[in-house]
């Protein structure tokens, strides 16, 4: 696989506390810390590349790659993290010099195409980190792409009852028995429709216009909808993970 060969370089805009922390791994997405040789201490200046830039002369074309992994990466981040906050790029950087762009182009990772695919050594590093491993498959994986771009977007309640939709059929795509991985799923999923689906319950975000019949019961409240949906996603991708990988 090739390593990065290429000078474009994003500029990040973080929590720098948690970017100390995590170990990035692989050449998809590196992120390095710029290191303050004045003062010879840890920076909290944050930067990554990527291989994907590799032969890429447009510099437009090269801020969408960035923008897009960058996206993915703060949806899988999101979804292991529901307190996330998340990471944006401030500037490009080219051959050591900040470079103008407008940020109108857009790439899809998922319909891409790329030189070559990740060796065995980078499939080692990515499975050490469900975060990587998840955003290395959004590459060649339709249904972990819009998992992940879903989450990008801080999905409210509506977004959230079409991510439960999601987990069932890639659940069913994949092999994975969803129901053995919740001691409740089938009653929990109820609560949570009942509760996304009746505007008497959950108001103005309800995904119905109107509500029809009785009140239900025992609906959840907001804030259990949004774990339940967290919950389940975490556990449905670690089990694609784990199902991938052994």
């Amino acid at each position: 696989m090739p390593e990065i060969e290429n000078k474009y370089e994003f500029s990040l805009r973080c929590n720098f506390q948690w970017l100390h922390s995590i170990t990035s791994c692989g050449y998809d997405f590196n992120i390095y810390d710029i290191p303050d040789i004045q003062n010879d201490t840890i920076s909290n200046d944050f930067c990554f590349n990527t291989r994907l830039c590799n032969d890429v002369q447009n510099k437009e074309y090269a801020f969408a790659i960035g923008q897009e992994l960058l996206s993915l990466f703060n949806g899988v981040c999101l979804i292991f993290d529901i307190n996330h906050e998340f990471l944006e790029i401030t500037h490009l950087i080219h051959n050591d010099s900040t470079v103008s762009v407008s940020g109108d182009l857009s790439v899809n990772m998922n319909e891409a195409t790329f030189n070559e695919a990740p060796n065995s050594s980078h499939k080692e590093d990515v499975c050490n980190s469900i975060r990587f491993y998840l955003l290395d498959k959004s590459k060649s994986n339709e249904d972990v792409y819009d998992l992940l771009k879903i989450f990008s977007t801080s999905p409210d309640l509506r977004a959230q009852a079409t991510i439960l939709e999601m987990l069932e059929h890639f659940s069913r795509a994949n092999n994975i028995d969803i129901n053995a991985l919740h001691d409740n799923y089938r009653t929990e999923r109820g609560r949570f429709t009942a509760f996304a689906n009746n505007r008497s319950v959950s108001g103005i975000e309800s995904r119905h216009g109107q509500s029809s019949g009785d009140r239900p019961r025992n609906p959840m409240n907001i804030q259990e909808a949004k774990v339940f949906i967290f919950d389940m996603s975490q556990k449905v991708l670690m089990q694609f993970a784990s199902n991938s990988t052994s």
